[in-house]
């Protein structure tokens, strides 16, 4: 009798979770999956990348990528059409996904990292830094026409200088970057000017250091951002930090 009272006690809580487990709505648990898939590509590149930093080599992170979406655009297929809340999003998430990895790379590589600046920039163009991110060198930011970079765009806004930049009561190195050697573009957003959404601003979003917190962080020097001349064109300046006396 006791043995029959708990075994039917166990079949009520296993029909209990069943029952819990059936209530969740299928755009929840779309959208419950979908994080839960982007958590496990979030891994694989920081693995990729940790990886890659041991043996001094680039990151393979195409399988990654491959996994990725093959997953993320499996349960939308599975799901069925309009039933998870955002359809189609797989190469949105993986942009936000590269960011988040970059950004992790550069803020554990060099101190004195305060943020992103917001760079307009022309539309359509395709850009390649030539120094990735490397506060001490000085760098240019150049546009191209095609999606390789095999031809140069012209034009005044052609090639962006790194710079130093003043806000509030400090100077920081604006470091142009971070997609060297690849060849990338700059995100369409949309900005408000007055009452005027504006569809076709291109942003590029360089990082701002500190090179007092650079310096210090490294070599346990005095910092600051001094401009090179010239360095990317006649007219066209660009900025490093300097270490040291």
């Amino acid at each position: 009798m006791q043995r029959s009272i708990l075994l039917f006690a166990s079949l009520a809580i296993v029909a209990i979770y069943a029952v819990e487990a059936e209530a969740v709505d299928p755009d929840v648990q779309c959208q419950s999956s979908k994080v839960k898939v982007t958590g496990k590509y979030s891994f694989c590149r920081l693995k990729a990348e940790s990886k890659a930093l041991k043996l001094g080599t680039v990151a393979d992170v195409s399988k990654c990528e491959a996994k990725f979406t093959e997953k993320f655009t499996g349960l939308e297929s599975k799901a069925g059409v309009g039933v998870c809340p955002t359809e189609g999003d797989d190469a949105a998430i993986d942009a936000v996904v590269k960011k988040f990895a970059q950004g992790v790379l550069e803020e554990l590589k060099y101190p004195g990292l305060r943020g992103k600046a917001r760079l307009l920039t022309p539309a359509g163009a395709y850009w390649l830094e030539d120094d990735g991110v490397e506060p001490e060198a000085p760098g240019c930011h150049t546009a191209w026409v095609d999606e390789d970079c095999l031809s140069p765009l012209m034009g005044p806004d052609a090639v962006i200088g790194e710079a130093c930049v003043t806000y509030g009561i400090e100077t920081l190195l604006l470091e142009t970057n971070p997609d060297a050697p690849r060849c990338h573009e700059h995100h369409e957003e949309q900005v408000l000017t007055g009452a005027t959404v504006n569809d076709e601003t291109y942003s590029g979003h360089p990082y701002l250091y500190s090179c007092e917190e650079y310096c210090q962080g490294l070599y346990g020097q005095t910092g600051v951002c001094v401009t090179v001349a010239d360095h990317c064109g006649v007219g066209i300046d660009s900025a490093r930090c300097q270490c040291g006396p």
